[in-house]
């Protein structure tokens, strides 16, 4: 019995030192600090003219809290806490028969907030949701399709212009 047990327990081993192995090659990619306006120049023209009030703080939340932050890509956090720390807002929810605003957001409004950022390619969730909450990926714009199909657009625009071309 306890050899089955040292075997689950190397075997265990291995596999932890496998996923961190292979997420330290996905952090590989350390940020300068001029980087970083590059980044926020195409999060602004590339990304949030595609994402609503909500998606973009809270994706520009994420970021701050991944890529400039640490440098790494990724941000673990709960729905509730995202509820109180993001946007507060005294038209987010109203107790019932009026009254005093509520100043957290409800929490179906973050779900479907995470939803459409998820739904855009600009978070991915990297694994299952614990006491400590979810661990999020943030792309970056230059992974994203939608910001992908905006540069081309805007190069393809671009050459119209320096041809002498209307818009």
């Amino acid at each position: 019995m306890n050899e089955t047990i040292d075997q689950i327990r190397g075997l265990l081993s291995k596999l932890e030192t496998e996923a961190s192995e292979g997420a330290e090659s996905a952090e590989l990619r350390t940020f300068t600090g001029l980087e970083l306006p590059d980044i926020l120049c195409d999060v602004v023209d590339l990304l949030m003219p595609e994402l609503k009030p909500y998606e973009s703080a809270l994706y520009i939340h994420f970021l701050r809290h991944s890529v400039v932050e640490s440098g790494r890509p990724y941000v673990r956090t709960s729905v509730r806490k995202l509820q109180t720390s993001i946007v507060k807002s005294p038209y987010s929810g109203t107790r019932a028969g009026g009254g005093d605003p509520v100043e957290a957001t409800s929490y179906k409004s973050i779900q479907n907030t995470l939803s459409g950022l998820t739904e855009i390619g600009a978070i991915r969730q990297e694994g299952d949701p614990n006491r400590v909450g979810t661990l999020y990926r943030v792309l970056l714009p230059e992974e994203i399709e939608v910001c992908q199909q905006r540069r081309a657009e805007q190069s393809r625009n671009d050459s119209t212009r320096s041809r002498g071309g209307f818009l």
